[in-house]
């Protein structure tokens, strides 16, 4: 049976997870108080860019960038996600600045959509050639 340890920090939910019947516990697992998402970097794109975002709970988790008409471009589907944080390169939602058909998009002004279970945000990102 796994038990867990929760206590609350000024960063979120800390979760300890007992690793074994023996009481050893495993690496602490931070999970935020809220999702939130983040500004796309670098801003302005050339045309690469990436989107960071923090979970509260594990769920789905999409992507949709529109250009300035409101078109649909570009759909990412991250796929489900556990509770985190996905800040950096290597966890962020990545665009490399291409349409759904393989294209580079034109440079112009972009908006995301980060949509969830019970989340839905936007951002906006420059992308320059």
């Amino acid at each position: 049976m796994t038990s867990y340890e929760v206590t609350l920090t000024s960063m979120g939910l800390k979760v300890l997870k007992n690793a074994n019947a023996k009481g050893v516990l495993a690496s602490p697992v931070d999970v935020p108080s809220q999702t939130t998402l983040g500004n796309a970097f670098p801003n302005a794109a050339n045309p690469e860019t990436w989107i960071p975002f923090q979970l509260s709970e594990s769920g789905e988790v999409k992507i949709q960038i529109y250009n300035a008409s409101g078109q649909l471009v570009k759909s990412l589907h991250l796929g489900y996600k556990d509770a985190g944080y996905y800040l950096n390169k290597e966890k962020a939602a990545f665009w490399d600045g291409k349409n759904d058909r393989g294209e580079r998009v034109a440079s112009g002004i972009y908006f995301y959509t980060m949509r969830t279970r019970n989340f839905t945000a936007a951002g906006k990102v420059v992308v320059l050639k």
